[in-house]
């Protein structure tokens, strides 16, 4: 269980790296106006925490087979015998659910900021 934990994390922060730097690209594109840039950001988490959460409910609903966990897992071979490899879905969904709430904070960190920017300036 802890191999398969690690490999959905492994999946899931890779591509959440790759949304982090599309996101992190945006803004750096937008440094002649810093209020933009981080409301733009704080929209982009929010939508990245929304996929997020939508990867997770879907995540119970999905093959097992169809995942990238299970092609780390060699198909399966490196599952103990007897394992039930449905868990693996369920293991990808608790993945997601903690790194879209980990986008809801980021989002609302940078919403936070962006108010205090507008009550300063």
């Amino acid at each position: 269980m802890d191999r398969i934990q690690y490999l959905a994390n492994l999946s899931v922060r890779r591509g959440c790296g790759f949304a982090a730097l599309a996101i992190f690209t945006t803004m750096f594109g937008m440094a002649g106006e810093p209020a933009l840039a981080i409301r733009m950001g704080a929209g982009m988490f929010a939508l990245a925490g929304l996929v997020l959460a939508f990867k997770a409910w879907h995540a119970t609903r999905s093959d097992y087979r169809q995942t990238e966990v299970w092609i780390m897992l060699d198909k399966g071979r490196d599952l103990p015998p007897g394992y039930p490899p449905e868990i693996i879905c369920q293991i990808l969904r608790d993945v997601y659910l903690r790194h879209a709430e980990l986008a809801g904070a980021i989002a609302l960190a940078m919403g936070l900021v962006v108010v205090v920017l507008m009550i300063i300036g």
